[in-house]
């Protein structure tokens, strides 16, 4: 009895060795196709609707791609070397300013068309805003000097460069809004506006030393007090057709406004001077 016994206790071993080896394939396959699962998402969801791989709603801080911290997005917003705080948007990057820890130059800043294969595309509300006490004491280091490179920026934000002391600006062509005080109250005696730009929202230019501006064909709608405050100003080239508001306290910028629009909105070269000690503007078509 005890011999059979043994086979018995034998056998039964065996058949419980079986079966649980029988689990442990049934476990490695189930695993197997959880894990195949895990990869097709990953893939599908790197791409967009049409297939093709595009940017993440987050961008990747780096050329490559990657983050140090193992491989994952970046966060939303980074700091690059020259000090420049960057923020993710749709598309590409917006400069937000300053980092509140760059100890390096603030009086010039470069924007440069990319960082980190992505376009940057925005200068940020108030990105470079340089403010004032109640007694009109400067708040911060004043900027004397922006270069916009590439051809990627799209907007220039509201009060972007706003009480700076800039005194010449280029302003790109591929931007197509340069908005509300964009440039206002800085020391401007030279702007330069490239074909493409389409608008100009008000006080863009707003006391600043301009005294000559070429507005480029492709601007159709200038904004009220847009020239306000530029005491100097004397010669506006413009093209037909342009949205001029009349609005705004400033009588250089009004009377320009009203004596465009009562020309028909003709192209030319309109010139303000003073005839018996009043200002106002006289007009001369393109190609004569």
């Amino acid at each position: 009895m005890v011999v059979i016994f043994r086979f018995k206790e034998l056998g039964s071993q065996k058949e419980c060795f079986l079966k649980n080896t029988m689990k442990m394939k049934a476990i490695r396959k189930i695993v197997g196709v959880i894990a195949l699962a895990a990869i097709i998402g990953f893939s599908l969801a790197s791409c967009d609707g049409g297939g093709n791989n595009g940017p993440p709603s987050i961008l990747p801080g780096l050329p490559n791609g990657t983050d140090p911290n193992g491989g994952q997005q970046a966060p939303a917003s980074i700091t690059t070397a020259t000090g420049l705080t960057l923020v993710s948007t749709t598309g590409g990057w917006e400069v937000a300013g300053w980092s509140d820890t760059f100890q390096g130059d603030r009086t010039a800043v470069t924007i440069p068309a990319t960082y980190g294969g992505y376009p940057i595309i925005a200068i940020a509300h108030d990105a470079f805003f340089v403010g004032q006490n109640l007694a009109g004491e400067v708040i911060g280091t004043q900027l004397t000097s922006v270069t916009f490179e590439g051809h990627n920026l799209v907007t220039i934000g509201s009060r972007a460069f706003w009480n700076n002391r800039l005194t010449t600006v280029t302003i790109p062509g591929n931007v197509n809004v340069i908005e509300n005080q964009a440039f206002s109250s800085n020391e401007l005696s030279n702007l330069t506006i490239h074909e493409g730009v389409t608008t100009i929202q008000a006080m863009a230019f707003q006391e600043n030393q301009l005294v000559y501006v070429v507005i480029p064909n492709s601007v159709r709608t200038i904004e009220s007090s847009v020239f306000e405050r530029n005491y100097g100003l004397s010669t506006i080239t413009i093209g037909s057709g342009v949205d001029v508001a009349t609005g705004g306290g400033d009588l250089r910028h009004a009377t320009f406004a009203s004596f465009y629009n009562n020309q028909g909105r003709q192209a030319g070269v309109y010139t303000f001077g003073f005839v018996s000690g009043i200002g106002d503007w006289s007009f001369e078509p393109l190609g004569n």
